[in-house]
């Protein structure tokens, strides 16, 4: 276990992300001294913690001898049956004895060995617990300082240390004093920019000073942290300290605020540390996004130069043909919940109808993109299709749409019926997502489909004469290999779509893969600096560019999901949702609507998970939309 003491709180999640990219799977225990842990919920001293994990041991060690004892008594007494009785090896008088005892199940070898083996556990679970690390916090408002103790003994040391000191509880403990002059570990500390001191003191608002402080306290604290596991590891990151989602929002804002390129990447650099690699593709990216934004109405930084505010719509889909190994979106399996899909999009109908009262009718807002996501849109059946797909287009204006996305995703969902209702309307873009085109790994992450049939399906959709086809992988998919990889990658050269998404696997905290992980624990999960540049060079090769980034949380080899395209095939609702430029309307359940705020910062609302229960409280959904989106006059 890593022991993270803190003197004050609001750090943890960043402290948590960043210690788990260099240390996949470590487990973290945060610790405050007493005043303040006793005013958190679930907050611990380090007198608390140790306190504890001691008891549980000795009663697990307890446990465990109990246990060990009486098996060997078992082991004991049969090897004397089986001397009386060689002939059936003392099988006989055991069983009689077994049978004749009011508690012989508990007693029989199987379920002795059972108890032992449950106790053997849980000793090892207790001992999880024990001191491996110490990180040591102590944030003041002028400067930082961290102490990272990796050895074993030294940090069992810090923490009896840490407890005496929560135990006398004295202001200035000089036993705290000590723990930062040892020998041992790695202090680090760094003052605050004074720029940022100044600025924030002049500040006429509290609010305003405290979120500014904090950001920069946030930023120091991670650097501090970043330099003390990198030294100690040997190990880089290449995304430095960040762990958010959108490192392209924060370039963009920076260029935005009238910094130069040069300007933005050396900030960047100092301020996150992130590798020169990772920084180019940041800057390439964000060149071809300010194209692309300037062609619709955002509202913000960049945008169309008409005046008007525009917005964007996404209808989920929450029905698939199976749900995946890796997956934790809302979805539910199509067979079973066929009879619920027209009452579904009846209440999608409802929503549309309130979009085009409040957003078209009302407010004048320019509709950009439609994005039609799931889930497997291509679940419902076709004439379902067609009716929501017509629903749209008799109700929304749909005159300035510059982009409409279907995801067909599942090529066992994608027949001629479904692409004939597809192309019957406006949509331009359509996603086929493979994955990979290994049959083993698709029977073992649950895609009931092989991988003749993604070349049929893309083969299918040519032919109804669909000219931009995203298709999706996955790179760190159990057991594949580099060359698993490369296959996949020429395999999908060779199909040539317009665009293609490379995604790292994230083990999302909902998903199979995560709930059941000692069934997959043997397979390599692997996606590396080298995995992705070799999708990179593919995608090159094909001739596309990158044009959209992000990261998600338990991301593989602490990589990124990065879009490509041809010039002019860009995603542009990926580039409205990634960088937060454009209101997003979003319908169906589980959906997730977002309005960008005049500071840059969003408000979302969501709509309820269940499907049933998304039918039968559609109007309660529209309200919460119509709350979010209000606008005072």
């Amino acid at each position: 276990m890593i022991y993270v003491r803190l003197n004050t709180s609001g750090f943890e999640y960043d402290i948590y992300n960043l210690v788990r990219s260099f240390l996949p799977g470590a487990k973290l225990g945060f610790l405050y001294p007493r005043d303040l842990a006793h005013n958190l919920e679930g907050g611990k001293t380090a007198a608390e913690a140790l306190k504890s994990y001691r008891l549980q041991r000795a009663d697990a060690e307890e446990k465990l001898a109990y246990w060990e004892e009486k098996v060997a008594e078992r082991q004991g007494s049969q090897q004397k049956r089986t001397a009386a009785d060689p002939v059936s090896g003392g099988a006989r008088g055991a069983w009689t004895e077994e049978k004749g005892h009011a508690n012989h199940h508990e007693r029989s070898p199987e379920a002795l060995q059972e108890k032992l083996s449950r106790a053997q556990e849980k000793l090892r679970k207790t001992l999880e617990r024990q001191p491996a690390s110490v990180l040591l916090v102590d944030i003041r408002e002028d400067r930082i300082r961290i102490r990272w103790e990796a050895d074993g003994k030294e940090a069992e040391k810090m923490m009896r240390e840490l407890a005496l000191a929560d135990e006398r509880g004295l202001p200035a403990d000089p036993a705290l004093s000590a723990l930062w002059s040892a020998n041992s570990g790695q202090v680090c500390e760094e003052t605050l920019s004074s720029f940022v001191k100044e600025r924030s003191e002049a500040m006429p608002c509290a609010e305003e000073r405290d979120i500014l402080l904090r950001r920069e306290q946030k930023n120091v604290l991670k650097r501090l942290i970043y330099l003390a596991l990198s030294e100690d590891l040997g190990k880089d990151l290449p995304w430095g300290t960040l762990s958010g989602i959108r490192p392209t929002k924060i370039l963009l804002g920076k260029l935005a605020s009238g910094a130069s390129e040069e300007e933005a990447a050396r900030w960047m650099k100092e301020t996150y540390m992130v590798s020169d690699a990772k920084l180019a593709t940041c800057m390439e990216i964000v060149r071809r996004e300010r194209k692309v934004l300037r062609g619709i109405h955002t509202g913000g930084m960049e945008g169309a130069e008409d005046g008007r505010k525009g917005y964007s719509l996404y209808l989920n889909i929450p029905f698939c043909p199976s749900t995946c190994l890796y997956c934790s979106f809302t979805s539910y399996p199509e067979k079973k919940y066929a009879a619920l899909m027209p009452d579904y999009v009846s209440a999608l109908e409802r929503e549309i109808d309130y979009v085009r009262e409040d957003f078209q009718e009302e407010k004048k807002r320019v509709l950009d993109s439609i994005y039609i996501g799931g889930g497997t849109p291509t679940s419902l059946p076709a004439e379902l299709l067609d009716r929501l797909l017509t629903c749209i287009e008799s109700r929304l204006d749909t005159s300035q749409l510059k982009e409409w996305t279907i995801e067909a995703g599942r090529p066992d969902s994608i027949t001629e019926a479904r692409l004939d209702a597809i192309r019957g309307h406006g949509v331009t873009r359509i996603s086929i997502n493979p994955q990979t085109m290994k049959d083993g790994t698709l029977r073992l992450i649950g895609r009931h489909h092989t991988s003749e049939q993604i070349r049929t399906a893309y083969s299918l959709a040519r032919s109804k004469g669909f000219d931009d086809i995203n298709m999706d992988l996955i790179i760190g998919l159990p057991g594949e290999s580099r060359a698993d990889v490369e296959r996949t990658l020429q395999e999908i050269a060779a199909m040539g779509p317009e665009n293609l998404t490379i995604h790292s696997l994230a083990l999302k905290r909902t998903a199979r893969l995560n709930l059941r992980w000692e069934e997959y624990a043997k397979y390599v999960m692997e996606s590396s600096d080298e995995l992705m540049a070799l999708a990179a060079s593919y995608a090159k090769k094909m001739g596309l560019s990158p044009y959209y980034l992000y990261r998600q949380k338990n991301i593989a080899g602490n990589q990124e999901n990065v879009g490509y395209a041809k010039e002019g095939y860009e995603g542009i609702y990926n580039i409205a949702i990634m960088e937060e430029q454009q209101d997003i309307v979003a319908l169906g359940c589980a959906a997730d609507s977002k309005k960008i705020l005049a500071n840059g910062k969003t408000d979302r609302c969501e709509n309820v998970k269940n499907v049933e229960e998304y039918i039968a409280r559609v109007d309660q959904m529209i309200e919460r939309k119509r709350r979010l989106f209000f606008e005072e006059d």
